[in-house]
């Protein structure tokens, strides 16, 4: 503890093109993984023609982490930035 405060590890990623629901974070043996996945549809329709795009966008992350607690991580995702944050363990 520091001032009253578990130091944490503090985590931003920039995902500008993905909504919260496309994201997925956890934490498993000291390793935080982020995978995100979006697939955007586009159609047009004209009396004589037909037009659908179609893309897929994914994103993955991993990396050792100091001794944390993972069952305190929290994570926020607002305009396009990941944060997470975890504790420290002592």
């Amino acid at each position: 503890m520091k001032n009253g405060f578990h130091e944490e590890v503090e985590y931003d990623f920039e995902l500008p093109d993905f909504r919260k629901e496309d994201i997925k974070v956890a934490i498993k043996n000291n390793i935080l993984f982020i995978k995100a996945d979006r697939e955007f549809s586009q159609k047009k329709e004209k009396k004589s023609s037909h037009f659908e795009k179609r893309s897929k966008q994914a994103f993955t992350h991993s990396e050792n982490l100091p001794k944390v607690n993972a069952k305190e991580m929290r994570w926020f995702f607002k305009g396009g930035l990941l944060t997470i944050k975890v504790p420290k363990m002592s």
